[in-house]
């Protein structure tokens, strides 16, 4: 922020208008202390916000008045509050002379007054005078403004578009919620249905799970079948090739056997020659052809055994070499049938865990069903919730309003309040003047001794007037404790509504924290839906996998078919195989009738798992729908967020400003931490004080001690002053009594001539001379006394006027700091609620220092207590040194107007001589000088210690017998109703501050007496002895 480019203390004003309000804190502090440097001393400053604050603006009416509240000494703020109306203005003539017609404004039309859209804030830089605080406080200006152009259409209420925005909003979201509530139950629905199918596939996976437990068994039973079959075919080879063994050896012997025939045939041919015997060699011949016949037979039989042989061995070799190939393939076999065994195991266990996950997503999915209704639920019931939120923010608005109304009222009646209160003040003060000016008419009346009764009727006056006024103070006091209950109470509900709004933006965060789960939950479900279909394509891969190893099977089994076949047809010797083989072909045929069977099963298998695919697929695109549908739920959800964002537009605005509110925190709390520095210096100054009170009440009652050994002594020397009173009258009665007896004719005036004395006997001569010189010693002595008596009487008085004088200076001055020390302390007080107020957030973490500080406040209003007690202890104290003054100047008055001085009684007379001056003195002492009461006081119970009863001449003379004195009691006041009230005490207080303003109760009664006058008489018959207390 630049510095203003002029000097120290050069302009009256600085205004900011529109830019004040989009200033950072920084920049607002130092543009503040800027405009107090330029300022003058009665300069002022100010600035102008919108309400509310508009999304670029960074100050509200709080941070405006609390910033300005640091800088400058008083701060008033103006709310401009835009009217709509007419007006109704007589017609008049125009002449000069005439008063123009007063402005009336009547607002029985508007439910509430309207809301401000601006705030002006003046500050000034020192305490403005009283009419420009009177109209900024007690006046309401109303700016007319002309209309508006016709074309351009007036704008409505910020509040009703405000209110007209926020119902579309909730129309809105009424049918956001009922589509809402439509894709819900479409997708319960779409949930059911697939539900259903869910259960049909699971069933139809168990029918095919049973038809493929059935299918490996009776693949089991084939291959055991076939295996079975090898097995026989490999023992009748064996026994076909040990049968061709002996039928080769049988042929070998019979061709051996042959041979030997023929070599016995030649060898009886040899015979035969050697006898030449014709007929034997002719038979011999015919033997020898038939057996050459026979051996050539033999020979081809033998050949084509042997070929017969060498195509059994070839097709023995034939058959060994397919045998092993059959049992390498049935090895084979056996390892695939092995291992899709263990693949049918696993995958009937991953069988088991997709129906165990299916299990687990059918629960869960019923999970989401009550989580979607229980959401949709929630949402209703926020939605209610958004709408009596809604309702009960209008009402709390216009609550607010009318609590800013009455609390305006209560404000303006609380300046009319300190109005009037400083005028009691001041009235109070002129009643105080004119109290001393009636105590010092009062003290001259006193001197005169004339005017006696007036004295008390005035007392009486101030009294009645004093009590009259504390009776209004004490009302007002009243009202204005009232007026700061109902500030506070309007403050807590405030406050309230703070909370409520807070509580209301965490149910915001909690809607929009479930709507997050159920987002992330559609989610986590819409992958498992994936996963499932990835898993059902790798059964359908697995599935082909199968079906090919069974084509494989069925190719491999029609090739031995083929082969055991062609085995079968090339050997007419292995009828028998060949009849096995056919039976084993027809075994074959059957097993392959039930393979066909199986296969038309798989088929129908394969048919079903199209149809399951196919209702797969029509899952997949519901799941796509369901997807598409939450989607758009999901967007919808989106937008009722962003309606959820635009409801918290203003937590989010202060969220923004979280550092600035913790740097004004941090400066609150180093506020708060001085505001304690200083509560503690204020402690140790009111300790300090404290103490010096009680110094003062040591001072206060060694000063009372000493009045009442003056009281003592002024009793003492009156009741001596009476006793010398008495002996005169009794001396003037003697005298009396001897000059009645003696008087021949005597006419001079200094006593008896010498003729006298010769005529007179010498006895009353003497005895007139020895009474002239003991009532000229007695004069003398009384005269004596009376000096001694008013020296100590004027020390005794300079000195107690002088310490009182002090006393009060004293107490003017520690009165003075007193009332400085509360102005601080009320000042601290109302810096640490304006911190409380910025701070509302922080109210919990402040719980604690706030506690302490109200604590340590009491701590000081108990103190201010106690010096409201001292206090009121030093004005009872200095009334009695008052009355005690007033009653010395009394009795001094009376002895002056006596005529005996400080030089004692005047010269012996005529009537001195015969006693009707001393009678006719008296007279006038106990009448008062115009036989009236000098005083017009009342009697009271004497207090202990105290003389109860007049001094009494025990002479008991009739001369004296209606005669009384005036005398001085002491006792306490018992009447608590004299005591004057707190609120008497108070000094002026600014009320335009919103901090409390402290009232001391009333003090309780000192155990300490009271002094009281008391005028009593000793004829108890005297019609004028009325009584009264002062």
């Amino acid at each position: 922020m630049p510095e203003l480019p002029l000097g120290d203390s050069t302009i009256d004003m600085v205004v900011c208008l529109e830019s004040f309000s989009q200033l950072v804190s920084d920049d607002r502090r130092a543009l503040l202390h800027e405009a107090y440097r330029v300022l003058r001393p009665g300069g002022l400053f100010a600035a102008w916000i919108r309400h509310p604050p508009a999304p670029d603006d960074v100050v509200d009416f709080w941070t405006l008045e609390e910033e300005l509240s640091t800088v400058y000494e008083r701060t008033y703020m103006v709310a401009q509050m835009p009217w709509q109306g007419f007006s109704l203005a007589p017609v008049l003539d125009a002449e000069p002379e005439e008063v123009a017609p007063t402005l009336t404004l009547d607002e029985g039309l508007l439910q509430a007054p309207p809301e401000a859209s601006h705030y002006l804030a003046v500050a000034f830089r020192q305490r403005p005078s009283a009419k420009l605080v009177e109209r900024l406080t007690a006046e309401c200006l109303l700016v007319p403004v002309p209309p508006a152009d016709a074309s351009v259409p007036a704008g409505k209420p910020v509040e009703l578009e405000r209110l007209r925005a926020e119902a579309s909003r909730a129309e809105e979201l009424e049918q956001e919620m009922g589509a809402l509530r439509l894709e819900a139950s479409r997708a319960k629905e779409i949930e059911q249905g697939l539900g259903h199918q869910l259960r049909r596939a699971r069933e139809e996976i168990q029918r095919q799970q049973v038809r493929t437990e059935e299918l490996e068994q009776d693949l089991e039973g084939r291959i055991k079948a076939l295996q079975a079959e090898v097995h026989d075919a490999r023992v009748r080879a064996r026994v076909i090739e040990d049968g061709l063994e002996d039928r080769v050896a049988e042929l070998q012997e019979q061709a051996e056997q042959a041979e030997r025939r023929a070599q016995a045939l030649e060898e009886a041919l040899e015979e035969a020659r050697d006898d030449d015997s014709a007929t034997r060699l002719a038979s011999l011949r015919q033997q020898l052809d038939k057996s050459e016949a026979a051996y050539e037979a033999a020979e081809a039989d033998r050949v084509e055994l042997e070929g017969q042989l060498r195509t059994k061995t070839t097709d023995l070799t034939v058959l060994t070499g397919t045998v092993k190939d059959l049992e390498q393939s049935l090895a084979r076999m056996s390892e695939r049938a092995e291992a899709r065994a263990r693949e049918l195991e696993s995958q009937a266990a991953a069988r088991t865990e997709l129906q165990q996950r299916l299990e687990a997503l059918a629960d869960e999915r019923d999970e989401l069903t009550h989580q979607v209704e229980v959401g949709i639920a929630e949402r209703e019931g926020a939605r209610q919730l958004a709408a009596r939120v809604e309702a009960e923010l209008e009402q709390q608005r216009r609550r607010h309003a009318e609590q800013q109304e009455a609390l305006a009222a209560k404000v303006a009646e609380a300046s009319r309040l300190a109005g009037e209160l400083q005028a009691l003040r001041e009235r109070l003060q002129h009643q105080d003047t004119m109290l001393d000016q009636s105590r010092t008419r009062a003290e001259e009346l006193s001197a005169t001794a004339a005017k006696g009764h007036e004295q008390g009727r005035m007392l009486a006056e101030v009294a009645r007037d004093r009590d009259h006024l504390r009776e209004e103070l004490s009302r007002r006091s009243a009202e204005i404790d009232r007026l700061e209950e109902r500030l506070w109470e309007a403050r807590e509900e405030v406050q309230k509504e703070r909370l409520d709004v807070v509580r209301l933006s965490g149910e915001v965060e909690r809607l929009r924290e479930q709507a997050d789960r159920a987002r992330a939950a559609e989610q986590s479900r819409s992958r498992e839906v994936e996963q499932l279909s990835k898993e059902l394509r790798k059964l359908e891969v697995e599935q082909a996998d199968s079906e090919s190893l069974l084509r494989s099977r069925d190719e491999q089994l029609e090739r031995l078919r083929h082969d055991v076949g062609a085995l079968a047809g090339e050997s007419a010797d292995l009828a028998e195989l060949r009849a096995e083989l056919q039976a084993r072909s027809r075994e074959l045929a059957e097993r392959n009738e039930q393979l066909e069977q199986a296969r038309a099963r798989e088929q129908d298998a394969l048919a079903m798992a199209r149809r399951h695919e196919a209702q797969l697929g029509e899952i997949r695109e519901e799941l796509d729908r369901v997807r598409r549908g939450v989607e758009h739920a999901r967007g919808l959800s989106g937008r009722l967020r962003s309606e959820l964002e635009v409801k918290s537009v203003e937590a989010e605005q202060l969220a923004a400003s979280v550092a600035e509110l913790q740097r004004q925190l941090e400066e609150a709390r180093g506020a708060r931490r001085q505001a304690d520095a200083t509560a503690e210096q204020l402690q140790r100054r009111l300790e300090l004080e404290a103490s010096e009170q009680e110094a003062l009440r040591r001072r206060l009652r060694a000063r009372e001690q000493e009045l009442e050994e003056v009281v003592a002594t002024q009793e003492s020397s009156g009741a001596e002053l009476y006793r010398m009173r008495r002996e005169l009258e009794s001396v003037a009665q003697a005298s009396d009594a001897g000059g009645d007896a003696l008087r021949p004719q005597l006419d001079v005036e200094e006593g008896p001539t010498l003729l006298q004395e010769q005529q007179w006997p010498e006895d009353a001569i003497a005895e007139i001379r020895r009474l002239k010189g003991l009532v000229a010693e007695r004069a003398r002595q009384h005269a004596e006394q009376l000096a001694r008596v008013e020296a100590l009487g004027g020390l005794a008085e300079g000195a107690q006027r002088q310490r009182l004088r002090m006393l009060e200076l004293e107490v003017s001055v520690r009165a003075e700091e007193q009332e400085h020390l509360l102005g601080l302390l009320e000042s601290a007080e109302q810096r640490i609620w304006e911190m409380t107020d910025a701070t509302d957030r922080n109210a919990a973490r402040l719980a604690a220092g706030l506690a302490q500080l109200e604590k340590h406040k009491e701590q000081i209003d108990e103190l201010h207590d106690e010096l409201e007690v001292t206090r009121n202890l030093l004005s009872a104290a200095q009334a009695r040194a008052l009355e005690q003054e007033r009653l010395l100047a009394s009795e001094r008055a009376k002895l002056a107007r006596a005529g005996i001085g400080p030089d004692g009684l005047p010269p012996a007379t005529r009537a001195i001589e015969s006693g009707q001056e001393v009678d006719e003195l008296f007279a006038e002492l106990e009448a008062g000088g115009t036989g009236k009461p000098m005083v017009d006081l009342g009697s009271a119970s004497p207090e202990p210690g105290a003389p109860g009863e007049p001094v009494r001449d025990r002479a008991e003379s009739d001369g004296t017998a209606g005669r009384g004195s005036s005398r001085l009691v002491v006792e306490p006041i018992e009447d608590e109703g004299e005591w004057p009230d707190a609120s008497d005490e108070l000094d002026a207080t600014d009320l335009d501050k919103t901090g409390p303003i402290a009232l001391s109760p009333k003090p309780s009664p000192s155990s300490k007496p009271h002094v009281t006058l008391v005028r009593d008489s000793a004829n108890d018959a005297d019609p004028g002895g009325s009584a009264g207390k002062s």
